[in-house]
């Protein structure tokens, strides 16, 4: 079942708050905040039998399709202002 953008948005809002506050409390940056969750996904999914490798690529298709998407949309966005 696909997710919707408000289901999205619902993990996206608390996550960016997460590793905003982490990386605030580790003394560290955004960056490494980033680079530290991955790790302990990594973990995470190892101790899950989880196939991380396979979860990555499969959300940089799900990301690349999202970008197109949203590319999509401004460029029609973009004509339809253009032509009023």
């Amino acid at each position: 079942m696909p997710e919707t953008r408000k289901a999205k948005d619902d993990i996206r809002t608390p996550l960016e708050r997460m590793l905003k506050n982490y990386a605030h409390s580790a003394g560290t940056n955004l960056s490494c905040a980033v680079r530290d969750l991955l790790t302990e996904l990594m973990h995470l999914c190892d101790d899950s039998h989880v196939d991380f490798d396979g979860r990555l690529c499969a959300a940089r298709e799900v990301y690349r399709q999202e970008c197109s998407t949203t590319t999509l949309i401004k460029e029609m966005n973009h004509e339809t202002d253009s032509s009023s």
